[in-house]
């Protein structure tokens, strides 16, 4: 599986070695809150399955998985996905960065890079995203990287005992293009 770059950090494949950090990350009820997938409290042993599981479903060609890290250090801050539907030409993305590196902009750089790559390398046609509506961060970092908002889906999800609603975001190829110009080869 591919590394992708930015300036300050690399989306690179979990590795088994990653299960410590990814453990002490996502034990935080903050980060766990927002995450509609996820549900805490998470045993070391969750954190060794959950990696494996990636790495059973890059195998598959189902998605794509990084562990986002920073450049300089290697240190991991968190997760980026692409989940692949060849057959409609899109991908649906997640990501989620632990509490310690909020508010540095990692989130919204890692999206850009992998939206960027999405378009083109995997040749889709459509990206798209959704979050909990009070996940104002989340919607925000969707923004930066391109994504439009599509609308809300009231009550969609079901998190600690509450129906919440979920906002969707998207772009096209086209749309993409169209406000971050020409995709080359160096995307």
């Amino acid at each position: 599986m591919t590394t992708l770059e930015t300036d300050r950090l690399l989306l690179r494949p979990f590795q088994r070695a990653d299960a410590p950090a990814l453990h002490e990350l996502l034990s935080d009820p903050a980060v766990l809150g927002t995450l509609m997938d996820v549900d805490g409290p998470l045993t070391l042993a969750d954190a060794e399955s959950m990696i494996a599981g990636w790495q059973a479903a890059v195998k598959r060609g189902e998605s794509l998985v990084f562990a986002v890290a920073r450049r300089a250090s290697e240190t991991l801050v968190g997760y980026i996905d692409i989940e692949l539907h060849p057959e409609h030409q899109r991908g649906e993305i997640a990501f989620w960065i632990g509490r310690p590196y909020w508010w540095q902009g990692y989130a919204s750089e890692a999206a850009r890079r992998l939206v960027r790559y999405a378009f083109a390398h995997l040749e889709l046609n459509r990206v798209y995203a959704y979050c909990l509506t009070r996940n104002h961060a989340s919607a925000r970092v969707l923004e930066k990287a391109g994504l439009l908002y599509e609308g809300t889906h009231r009550q969609a999800a079901f998190k600690d005992g509450l129906f919440e609603d979920v906002a969707f975001y998207g772009v096209t190829r086209a749309e993409f293009e169209q406000h971050n110009g020409p995709l080359g080869q160096s995307a």
